[in-house]
């Protein structure tokens, strides 16, 4: 019993130093390909210097639930992987411990981590997606970045105030368009504005205003259609965007809200939500555990292709989770099928898969 303790220990110590290994290696990856489409994005989104690294930041965290599941499959891999070659693994098979007992003794590294993976993927990831969203968001509306558009609906001022413009002058140029033929509908006082020309001033405190020329003002009144009163100008000013209603930004996304807060509205997109939730954990489990059959390998053959499977499978139980989220979405199918059917066909497809090298074995020999 000693000695299994002793075996366990520096195998979980094995997996461990992989892991953190392994870990370092991806994010170096995931960060570095982060800081290249993030900066090269900074110009059109245009973004600021702190809020470029803010940005790479939470873009990683955002991804940190992946690259730690995957980091956990491989480093289990590679720690039996050497196992098997240097013929320990052979040693404990003869002494009567299978797969199963190297996962027993594995489990408590592999149940913290799922449940590390379930805490980051259930309330920190929906945050930083919020406040991914936020500062792009922000970006996009900030005063010297705010282009109006030819022929199309714009909204500003969080939904409070709706423009059509005709035909613009200086499309490019944010701030020199002159706007011509400007329809404006304000849902905060129930306005209607019609005016000949505009163009777009910048106060000193941030904010954006649109300076009205030769127009007129229909006011309606309240929870009715009818027109109270019109009143002529020559020129008039309204806000379109403020620093203070930037900040105050909602998203009704799944993907941005706590776990307990998808349960609170239950339609489909949310359900969706829950069930890629849980089955990214669920995957996670299931996957280390497979690991430790995948790392079997013969100490005398030179060719190993454990690795390249297991990524295979990977890639493939997390898309088939993916589709299962976007089909309960769509209301395509229930909720008890969207979490039961990808890893029930993963599973089918594992046993499948040793089924038919059991028989390639046991023809070759």
């Amino acid at each position: 019993m000693i000695l299994y303790s002793i075996i366990g220990s520096f195998i979980n110590k094995k997996i461990l130093t992989n892991f953190f290994v392994i870990f370092f290696i991806l994010s170096l990856i995931v960060f570095g390909n982060q800081f290249f489409i993030v900066l090269s994005q900074s110009l059109d989104k245009g973004l600021f210097g702190n809020e470029i690294y803010s940005l790479i930041f939470l873009k990683f965290i955002r991804d940190a639930p992946f690259l730690i599941s995957f980091s956990l499959i491989l480093s289990i891999v590679f720690t039996f992987n050497k196992l098997y070659k240097s013929s320990e693994a052979i040693i404990l098979h003869s002494a009567g411990k299978g797969a199963l007992d190297f996962f027993k003794i594995i489990f408590p590294i592999v149940i913290t981590t799922t449940v590390l993976i379930s805490f980051l993927i259930g309330y920190i990831v929906p945050s930083v997606k919020l406040e991914i969203y936020n500062i792009t968001d922000r970006a996009k509306s900030r005063p010297d970045y705010i282009f109006f558009q030819e022929g199309l609906f714009q909204s500003f001022q969080n939904n409070e105030i709706t423009m059509f413009i005709s035909e613009i002058d200086n499309v490019k140029e944010a701030d020199n368009q002159v706007l011509k033929n400007i329809f404006i509908y304000s849902n905060e006082n129930k306005r209607i504005i019609i005016a000949k020309t505009g163009s777009k001033s910048v106060s000193l405190n941030g904010d954006v205003h649109l300076d009205l020329f030769d127009g007129s003002i229909y006011q309606q009144l309240r929870d009715s259609n009818n027109i109270s009163s019109v009143t002529n100008f020559e020129k008039y000013f309204i806000k379109i965007f403020s620093l203070d209603s930037s900040e105050r930004i909602f998203s009704s996304s799944s993907e941005m809200k706590d776990f307990i807060s998808l349960f609170s509205d239950s339609n489909n997109e949310d359900l969706g939500e829950i069930t890629y939730r849980i089955s990214f954990s669920i995957a996670t489990f299931i996957l280390s555990l497979l690991s430790v059959f995948f790392s079997k390998t013969n100490n005398r053959s030179r060719i190993n292709f454990s690795v390249g499977y297991l990524v295979i499978f990977f890639i493939s139980y997390y898309n088939m989770v993916i589709i299962a989220k976007s089909s309960l979405g769509n209301g395509a199918t229930s909720f008890l099928s969207s979490l039961v059917m990808p890893h029930l066909f993963f599973i089918l497809l594992i046993f499948y898969y040793f089924y038919l090298n059991n028989i390639f074995f046991k023809k070759t020999n």
